[in-house]
């Protein structure tokens, strides 16, 4: 199977922004802050949880509703960067994941956060959602006979992993891959902050996000935020 093929003829649910309240009652900003491009599972609900604890608004998905991540999904599929932001500090998840350059070159007074673990615990965590992975596979495999649109999620695996579902040899290499090209692509750089919230001590996390985000550091632990818990 033509996978590109599949994606450029792929029916992805429309929107119609008209009808979403966030954009009825806040306007849209035309400069975002900062961004995390750290792959799913590295610790950015953590790392979102303490921002806001210093006091900083955030947004942990690059929209507030179902309608702002369909607009944010069609533009990026057409190599559109002009989607809404909202909030001083933007947690873009699975978009960015796969167009982070993109979000560089279009937001260039903007910085990035890269939250990273172990390779096999990151592996680990991924490898115990096998129910979602089934779920996943099941839609791809409507959305082949046009019996089913397809989601983002499974559209960002596609175009993340080339695959819909998991491999501990496909994934960990673009986890490596990953990692890796960002670091290189910035370099030495005051626009990327390198977090590894399961390994650094917690003063020193606070400390290095503090100086990045222009906050007062912290005192005490880190807040370790788990898969899907909603950030306070």
């Amino acid at each position: 199977m033509n996978i590109a093929a599949h994606l450029a003829d792929a029916k992805i649910v429309g929107v119609d922004l008209k009808e979403c309240r966030i954009h009825k009652e806040k306007p849209n900003k035309t400069v975002c802050e900062f961004f995390e491009i750290g792959l799913g599972r590295t610790g950015s609900r953590s790392v979102a949880q303490a921002v806001k604890n210093m006091g900083i608004d955030i947004q942990h998905g690059l929209a507030r509703c179902e309608e702002c991540e369909k607009d944010v999904a069609l533009k990026t599929a057409q190599g559109r960067y002009d989607f809404a932001l909202y909030s001083y500090f933007e947690y873009s998840g699975n978009v960015a994941h796969v167009h982070w350059k993109q979000l560089v070159e279009a937001f260039p007074q903007s910085k990035f956060i890269l939250t990273m673990r172990p390779i096999k615990d990151w592996l680990d965590a991924w490898e115990n959602k096998r129910s979602a992975h089934r779920r996943n596979m099941e839609r791809f495999k409507k959305s082949l006979g046009q019996e089913f649109p397809l989601t983002w999620g499974i559209v960002y695996q596609l175009k993340m992993f080339g695959m819909v579902g998991f491999n501990r040899n496909v994934w960990g290499h673009v986890f490596e891959r990953h990692n890796h090209e960002v670091r290189e692509y910035f370099g030495p750089s005051d626009r990327l902050l390198v977090l590894n919230v399961f390994e650094q001590r917690s003063q020193d996390i606070w400390n290095q996000l503090g100086k990045f985000i222009g906050r007062e550091p912290l005192k005490g632990d880190f807040p370790h935020i788990h898969f899907r818990e909603k950030i306070q």
